[in-house]
């Protein structure tokens, strides 16, 4: 069993007020009741509508000591940013690829958790860990030769539109957006290179000493799901999730229009005039390539 508040004990909600923010509201049956500040120590102050309210200390320190309990579940990550000297464009030692993978799981667990009751939360994030590190996620490239195309250049490519989706939330036109989706759909959007890439050996002119040396390259395999690249991301993330219609067509169409044929347009088109999730992921993912 897990050893943090269940989700249906909790009296309050608590939402993040914009991405990386240390202030969170507070609401209550639909109402905003007050703000959480988090600068050394937690301190709740009232909205100016119940601060005349009867008991008011003792109905703050109840917001605190909830919000104690919130900060300890899983889901309280998402909107934080993961350290960029982690995911610098450097070799991926050991040790980096370790943190990120400890970065990666914290965030699935905290998407289902924001996403869904926590018993089927549990489940799904268990579910979703275990199948990736039974896989070459972890390890594998981003690519053959375009970007992140080293060991572990996927996971730290994941990881860089993560941080691209939490920061673009805070823009006007995403603000309607629902974060945890949205890293959960940033998460997955590469899934269809899992157990594409294998590695073989070339030979390649040294430019200093003008001889020839034998390095590490990748090549594609032939895919098991030769959907296309989006909709091979959204079949496999839907064996493991519940998505919604949103993160299923962020999912699809997170190449926007460099992966599409001219008779798809109108429907990618349409997608993201409909859902703004869709073009936050297509930013995220062409942020991670600057």
């Amino acid at each position: 069993m897990s050893d943090f508040k269940p989700k249906s004990e909790f009296r309050y909600r608590f939402v993040r007020r914009g991405c990386t923010s240390k202030s969170w509201e507070v609401w209550k049956d639909d109402k905003e009741m007050a703000r959480i500040e988090v600068a050394g120590n937690i301190t709740a102050v009232p909205k100016a509508d119940y601060a005349g309210i009867h008991g008011i200390d003792d109905w703050l320190t109840e917001i605190e000591h909830e919000f104690w309990d919130y900060m300890n579940r899983p889901e309280f990550i998402i909107g934080e940013l993961i350290p960029g000297d982690l995911l610098r464009d450097e070799p991926v030692t050991p040790e980096r690829q370790q943190e990120l993978k400890e970065y990666c799981e914290r965030y699935i667990m905290g998407c289902c958790y924001a996403m869904y009751e926590d018993s089927t939360a549990e489940q799904y994030a268990a579910r979703a860990i275990k199948w990736l590190s039974s896989t070459d996620f972890y390890v594998a490239p981003a690519s053959t030769k375009y970007h992140d195309d080293d060991p572990s250049g996927l996971l730290r490519h994941t990881l860089k539109v993560v941080n691209n989706v939490t920061e673009l939330s805070g823009v006007s036109a995403y603000r309607g957006v629902n974060l945890a989706e949205a890293v959960l759909a940033a998460i997955v959007h590469d899934w269809c290179k899992i157990n594409f890439y294998e590695q073989y050996k070339r030979n390649v002119k040294n430019p200093d000493t003008g001889k020839w040396e034998e390095v590490l390259a990748y090549r594609h395999k032939e895919p098991e799901f030769p959907f296309g690249h989006g909709i091979t991301s959204m079949y496999m993330a839907e064996k493991l999730f519940k998505m919604s219609a949103e993160q299923a067509l962020a999912v699809r169409w997170h190449m926007g229009v460099y992966d599409v044929s001219d008779y798809q347009k109108a429907e990618l088109y349409q997608a993201t005039n409909k859902y703004p999730m869709v073009l936050l992921l297509q930013m995220a993912d062409q942020m991670s390539l600057l």
